[in-house]
Formats: structure tokens, sequence, C-alpha cells
């Protein structure tokens, strides 16, 4: 490929820059203002009630947690389930644990690699502690009473 003669001469001319289409005019064009406010109309007066209390949303977090996490919880729990308690048992272990587990939790963004790591020791130590009460023959099989 030749250079033309005048090559020089392209890259010193100052050329304006071509038209650009209406829709790039569009898309960079200097934002609208922002629409007037709607006018609302005023607030009900409200009879003498108590003023209300913000009532805290972990326990409403924490259910959706608890749900999301039950085949974490059911899954730990069937692979402990022959180890000398049942089941049912190791299901309500693994519930508390995660119920104990969540507020320990330094940062919920790790939230599930914590709660994959931690729950099944809980279990398996749910299991082992049942194993022995049974063993020992108490009749609640580990689980605390008011005795």
């Amino acid at each position: 490929m030749q250079k033309s003669k005048n090559f020089h001469l392209l890259l010193t001319k100052e050329t304006e820059p071509p038209a650009a289409s209406p829709a790039v005019r569009r898309r960079f064009a200097a934002p609208c203002a922002p629409p007037p406010p709607v006018p609302r109309p005023p607030l009900l007066p409200v009879p003498n009630l108590p003023p209300a209390v913000p009532a805290p949303d972990i326990p409403l977090r924490l259910r959706e947690i608890i749900e999301d996490y039950t085949p974490l919880v059911l899954a730990t729990a069937c692979r402990y389930q022959g180890r000398g308690a049942d089941l049912d048992d190791l299901k309500q272990e693994g519930y508390l644990a995660l119920i104990r587990l969540v507020p320990q939790c330094p940062d919920m963004k790790w939230l599930a690699y914590y709660l994959k790591t931690r729950l099944p020791g809980h279990v398996r130590d749910a299991a082992a502690r049942l194993r022995r009460a049974r063993a020992e023959g108490g009749a609640g099989g580990g689980i605390m009473t008011d005795e």
C-alpha cells in the first residue's frame, strides 16, 4: 500500500468531525428537566393510636434463610442418619444449628459457605451425643429435659 503524496496534509489538516445522526444526537443530548412533582392528597388524621414500634426484620429474614437452607439441613441429616440417631432428631439438630450459626456469620455475603462448612460439624456432634446417650440407656436420647 502506497502513501499518497499529501498524506502529511491529512494528518495536519484540521477537519470537522462528521455530523452525528439524529439517533446519536438524541442519545447524547442534554438530559431533560425532571417532571414537576405530582401533588399528593393530605394524609388523613389517625385516631389516638399508640406510636408504631418498628418490628425487627430479623425473624422474617431468619425464616427466609431457614427456607433457603432447608435442603442443606436435610442433606446433612441424611448423611449422618445411620450413626446412632434418628433422621428426625438429626433434622431438628440441623435446624437448631442453623438458627445458632446465622447470627455468628461475620459477613452475610459468605453465609452459604459459612453454613456449608459449619453445619455438618454440628449435626455430626449431635449424632455422636445422641448415640452416647442411647448407649448409656437414656430414654430421652440425649435431648435436654427439665430434670
